[in-house]
């Protein structure tokens, strides 16, 4: 169940040639489930799935997207997944397979239902360009007539009734042709097939949709119409009927399509046009690319590649505004002198433009194919203005993993760009960054998540959302989703942890005052995590806890946040990663400021602590490591380091994120300045701790983060500890420690 069985078969039984002439790359199950997962995750909010993959191959894509729609969505009725994943490929064979991927994917809502079931695959090209009975077909708005070849008979169709809008009626028009030609084909002749009996039909067939055709296209359509059902009856008489009614309702399903999707997830074809010689295909790609704006120009042309015209194409034609895009691309998008082009963005000002907005870019594992890949993660906008200049986030993707990376855009004169991905300011690679640090879990709503235990004498604790003013009043007052929401309930005591966030984080320190919270979801025997649904907690026995989660998840969804409290607990899976071996130790750090903030905890079998995504945490096996980690991330030796590629905001430096540890060396306990650092910083925390605990105003999470941690490094920079601390820190990295020529505000 968990193999994608065809996606090898086919590249076993397909010809090496064809796989090559298709640009075919077969997509490791893995890799599909983090697409699908990202596409559904950033879906306009409140919307059910309606996934487009324009290039299906076997079908791995729409599996995955079938499976993570009933995990998030909890989709089971079959009419509805039906609409969830829809696929068009060019490959007949590739066809054939993923519409039994549909069927094992979805066995089990398939047996349980007694209608009739369509498979929502279909033979076509999706760039609606070449089809098996047109040999090449204007692109919409070009002609007013769409050619249709039949066995060497040509019919011309109003363009307008391969359109969106006339889909169901398109169908109807094939059914009532296919069974006229039966009809013809029983009785020998197509004597009762006329062009007023056609008129007729489109009359009912028009009235009972409830479609308003003009007075123009009906009588346009009523001839075309007439012409194709006479055709096919007259094949029919003559035992040549076929399958003209099944090409017919495949070739043109992308176009009745367009725009219905608010999602796409595919990996198009990896083909430059080189590869493609005299193929008649090539002359309407390099069209289309050129409409898009993102034909290479120079002899760079010879290398215009099918993958990013596909992309634009799909996002024009079959997305609706504000869809999610995420999208396997050749790796050569981020320097190949052919993407130049669409590295600038130039498709958002093109003849026919495309408001693709690209937030995402993915640098997917080596090995992963033949040739290195990447994703692009986005959306289609109903508005051009800003896209190009969009912030971009950088990952590197693994099979089990996520981690983030700096991206940024390098030039060469005023000719050339380059797409990087970087660690320590070099070009980034998966192996580089075995040691970067996990984002804590997405803890959000606050007010849903967070608790005051009002009475922990019974099996299920009564408990409220904090108030102001109380113990814990502070994780609730930035409060933006569900402000000023409270539920009160009971929540049974193996559905609460407490909550390391940015206000327990202080130099060198990790203050008390963790907020309980209560989340839906539970550690096993082996510390591994398993979100559970109401009904599952019901099951255990915790019924006012189920309810309480419930009343949760309706005031979401009531006020159109879309996502389950359990889908938000997990977003990019960052509470699952959060497996605490019994021993070692948990090493803290913030996200955001100046100054990068650190403190390390030993980790205890007992340990109900849950990071949050205001944090990051990575867990080390021993003491002087994560003593040393600490002494580097909070030296101002590192601040230095990392100032260049912190990017400014219009109060200074503010995302540090994982910078540092990019910057920041193995620890080596044979290196006398490494152990040095973490004695050091050892004795550092030792006097923070002392500084804390006589200080009322450093222990109180309710005041300000920033004056908070300001006031206890101005304190810790007179000790000697620290001073030592800051020499070897600036020895190491090659940087000015604090107090030499450097201006330090204290900011945060």
């Amino acid at each position: 169940e968990e193999d994608d069985l065809f996606g090898r078969l086919m590249a076993q039984l397909s010809r090496r040639s064809q796989r090559k002439l298709l640009g075919q790359e077969w997509t490791p199950r893995w890799l599909a489930r983090h697409l699908a997962i990202r596409c559904l995750d950033n879906l306009p909010e409140g919307k059910q799935p309606r996934i487009i993959d324009m290039c299906c191959g076997s079908g791995s894509i729409l599996a995955e997207v079938l499976k993570a729609a009933k995990d998030r969505f909890g989709v089971s009725d079959i009419a509805v997944l039906h609409d969830v994943a829809t696929g068009f490929d060019i490959d007949p064979l590739a066809v054939s397979l993923a519409k039994t991927t549909w069927v094992v994917t979805l066995a089990d809502e398939i047996t349980s239902t007694t209608g009739v079931i369509v498979i929502p695959i279909y033979h076509a090209d999706s760039l609606f360009s070449v089809t098996p009975i047109t040999p090449h077909l204007p692109f919409f708005g070009e002609s007013e007539t769409i050619p249709v070849s039949l066995d060497g008979m040509t019919i011309d169709l109003p363009d307008a009734l391969v359109q969106p809008a006339l889909r169901e009626l398109f169908d109807r028009i094939i059914d009532w042709a296919y069974d006229e030609a039966c009809d013809a084909r029983a009785k020998g002749g197509t004597g009762d097939l006329t062009e007023q009996s056609t008129r007729r039909f489109l009359d009912g067939a028009s009235c009972a949709l409830g479609i308003s055709l003009s007075a123009e296209l009906k009588k346009r359509l009523a001839p075309a119409v007439f012409a194709l059902a006479h055709r096919m009856a007259t094949l029919a008489v003559a035992g040549r009927n076929g399958i003209w009614a099944f090409i017919l309702r495949n070739t043109y399903r992308p176009g009745l399509l367009a725009g219905r999707f608010n999602g796409l997830v595919s990996n198009p074809p990896w083909l430059a046009m080189s590869r493609l010689g005299d193929n008649p295909y090539r002359d309407v790609l390099a069209s289309r690319a050129r409409l898009y704006g993102i034909h290479p120009p120079g002899q760079s042309f010879l290398h215009l590649e099918l993958g990013t015209t596909h992309l634009l194409h799909a996002v024009d034609r079959y997305l609706a505004s504000d869809a999610a895009v995420a999208c396997l691309l050749p790796g050569t998008v981020f320097n190949g002198h052919h993407h130049e082009l669409f590295r600038r963005h130039k498709f958002l000002t093109a003849e026919r433009p495309v408001t693709l907005e690209i937030s995402e870019m993915w640098q997917v594992e080596s090995g992963t194919f033949k040739y290195p890949g990447v994703a692009l993660i986005g959306h289609k906008r109903s508005n051009p203005a800003g896209l190009a200049d969009k912030e971009i986030d950088g990952f590197l993707v693994c099979q089990d993993d996520f981690h983030t990376t700096d991206f940024s855009v390098r030039t060469i004169g005023d000719e050339r760009t380059a797409w990087v991905l970087e660690q320590a300011g070099m070009p980034a690679t998966a192996s580089t960054v075995a040691t970067i640090p996990q984002q804590g879990a997405d803890l959000m709503p606050r007010t849903a998540v967070c608790i005051e235990i009002i009475n922990d004498g019974t099996a299920e604790y009564r408990v409220d959302t904090p108030s102001s003013g109380t113990l814990y009043g502070f994780t609730v007052k930035k409060a933006k989703q569900l402000k000023d929401e409270c539920f009160p309930g009971h929540v049974a005591p193996r559905f609460i942890y407490r909550m390391a966030q940015s206000e327990n984080l202080l130099p060198f320190v990790f203050c008390e005052h963790c907020a309980p919270i209560a989340i839906p979801a539970i550690r096993n025997d082996h510390r591994e995590w398993q979100v559970l649904n109401e009904p599952d907690i019901r099951g255990m026995g915790f019924t006012e806890t189920a309810r309480r989660f419930r009343a949760i998840n309706e005031k979401l969804q009531q006020v159109g946040q879309g996502k389950t409290l359990q889908q938000r607990i997990d977003e990019r899976l960052k509470l699952t990663k959060q497996v605490m071996p019994d021993h070692g130790y948990l090493f803290l750090s913030g996200a955001g400021g100046k100054h990068i903030c650190a403190a390390c905890v030993p980790i205890t079998a007992d340990s109900n602590l849950v990071v949050d995504q205001t944090l990051y945490w990575r867990v080390v096996p021993g003491e002087d490591e994560a003593w040393f980690c600490v002494g580097m991330l909070s030296s101002h030796a590192m601040t230095e380091a990392v100032k260049p590629f912190n990017p400014k905001g219009a109060f200074g430096e503010r995302h540090i994120h994982t910078l540092p540890y990019k910057l920041m060396p193995t620890f080596d306990p044979a290196n006398e300045d490494h152990v040095q650092i973490a004695a050091l910083a050892r004795k550092t925390a030792e006097l923070a701790y002392g500084i804390v605990a006589v200080d009322v105003y450093l222990r109180d999470p309710n005041r300000v983060l920033t004056s908070r941690r300001t006031r206890l490094r101005n304190q810790l920079q007179q000790t000697a500890p620290f001073k030592q601390l800051e020499q070897i820190c600036a020895a190491v990295l090659g940087t000015t420690a604090f107090g030499k020529g450097t201006d330090d505000r204290g900011d945060d």
